[in-house]
């Protein structure tokens, strides 16, 4: 009968530090310790206070320029919806010329002349007015630059009330155009692009347009059926009309904001393409 001799597995014995690598192991962690310690005490209290205001610095300037995008966005999407009134309106009257109460519509529920003003509205601009009689209408809106805290702010929003405070006379009954006077203060976009150029020339930041304004004229009033531009001065009624040349836009800018107050392009320093003129 055979025998088997019985094997048995090998296990290695389980050792346990010894009181003289837990001292190595200690020694080690007071010296990383030591040099994480003399790494953060490089840095002076000068060099710290440094360091943060240059990133509070940054930090103002990508809210500032984030935020003044997101104006202009919005404004530029009030701005889009402002412009369907003028179809909305025609649609509505049936291409007759006749806006008596047309006015009202706006705030008739379901029809769609509400919806084009709820939708401005929802993107924060606020309906300043609209006026009718029957053969023009003027509606303006207060756009979103408007209504942030602007460096002029203080002193101009006070005089947004009207042009007499610019010692400019009320209009005679013969200077309006239906219901837009004549005040010349209703800018183009090629108006504000070229405001825009001049303030860069001066080496001046821009402020963005305040109102923007659309409507109709009586057939008989010369240069179009319609009137739509920006506004920086709330006119006497209506639009107002349109800038003749790039001096009054000027001349409309610098009084509500303080810039290009003598010291920008002259109208002979910038290419002129259709000055003057709404949309």
């Amino acid at each position: 009968m055979k025998q088997y001799k019985h094997s048995f597995i090998h296990t290695p014995t389980k050792r346990y530090p010894t009181s003289q690598s837990s001292e190595s192991l200690t020694s080690f962690n007071k010296k990383m310790r030591l040099k994480s310690t003399s790494l953060v005490s490089g840095f002076t209290l000068i060099e710290l206070l440094v360091v943060i205001a240059v990133i509070g610095t940054l930090a103002t300037l990508i809210v500032g320029n984030l935020g003044s995008s997101r104006i202009k966005a919005k404004d530029a999407a009030i701005v889009l919806e402002t412009k369907q009134i003028l179809s909305g309106v025609e649609l509505e009257t049936g291409a007759t010329g006749d806006y008596t109460g047309i006015c009202d519509l706006f705030d008739e529920a379901g029809n769609q002349l509400a919806k084009i003003k709820a939708d401005i509205e929802g993107k924060g601009g606020i309906w300043e007015s609209c006026t009718s009689d029957n053969n023009s209408y003027g509606i303006t809106i207060t756009l979103n630059a408007a209504q942030t805290n602007n460096p002029f702010a203080a002193t101009a929003y006070a005089q947004f009330g009207g042009l007499e405070e610019i010692n400019v006379p009320d209009p005679e009954p013969g200077d309006y155009a239906g219901v837009h006077s004549n005040e010349q203060v209703l800018l183009s976009d090629n108006d504000i692009r070229l405001l825009k150029e001049a303030a860069r020339a001066a080496d001046e930041s821009f402020f963005e347009p305040l109102y923007y304004c659309t409507g109709a004229v009586p057939p008989y009033v010369e240069g179009g059926n319609f009137r739509s531009g920006y506004l920086y001065q709330l006119p006497t009624s209506g639009c107002g009309a349109k800038v003749s040349s790039f001096s009054y836009a000027q001349n409309s800018y610098s009084y509500v904001t303080g810039g290009l107050s003598g010291e920008g392009l002259d109208e002979g320093e910038v290419e002129v393409i259709g000055i003057g003129g709404g949309l």
